[in-house]
């Protein structure tokens, strides 16, 4: 699933900041923002930011919540081992 990114022009903590096109922050500054485009994933969105601007950090609002949402792991209860009669 592709996502849609923008970048902040102004700075924040002398950091420019990437957003996907959900995150709160976008929907209230759209003017600030710059369209960066459409990919799949995070790592490329933030190489082609980082080519035209220095220093980018992914949003902690929109990103990085996200992330860790999905990368965390799922709770799973531990199945019982059946042994062969001996």
């Amino acid at each position: 699933m592709k996502n849609t990114y923008y970048i902040s022009i102004s700075k924040t903590h002398d950091n420019h900041i990437l957003h996907n096109a959900t995150c709160r922050i976008y929907s209230e500054n759209k003017e600030d923002m710059i369209l960066i485009g459409r990919y799949e994933q995070l790592v490329i969105a933030l190489g082609i930011s980082r080519n035209n601007f220095r220093k980018v950090i992914p949003c902690v609002q929109c990103i990085l919540k996200r992330r860790h949402y999905n990368i965390s792991s799922p709770r799973i209860t531990p199945v019982p081992v059946r042994h062969f009669p001996e």
